[in-house]
């Protein structure tokens, strides 16, 4: 049991970046669902709108634009945050004014 709980909890730590003991129960239990992290989302809509740009329904610089905008959310993540994705559910508005204050300092846009 202690093996599989510790293994629960190293899967938790490496897909949200932290832990809560309700997290590990739930895992453990077998009750955990499956959430949306932010980037997954990015990556299904760039690869939409690459549908769309496609079919000549939008611009080739458009689409490049939201790729660039990935680019710097994933690097933001992984500065700010230590992880390599986030939880939809765990984005707070302190989050979004972190990323902006990132793009206009680091990034100068």
């Amino acid at each position: 049991i202690r093996v599989k709980i510790n293994n629960h909890y190293r899967e938790i730590v490496d897909r949200d970046g932290f832990v809560t003991a309700e997290k590990v129960k739930n895992a453990f239990l077998g009750l955990e669902y499956c959430h949306e992290t932010l980037l997954k989302v990015y990556e299904q809509f760039n690869s939409d709108f690459d549908k769309l740009v496609q079919a000549g329904m939008r611009a080739k610089s458009t689409q490049q634009k939201y790729l660039t905008v990935y680019d710097h959310l994933k690097r933001f993540l992984e500065m700010r945050y230590h992880v390599s994705d986030i939880a939809l559910k765990e984005i707070a508005p302190a989050f979004i004014n972190d990323f902006e204050l990132y793009l206009r300092t680091e990034n100068h846009c």
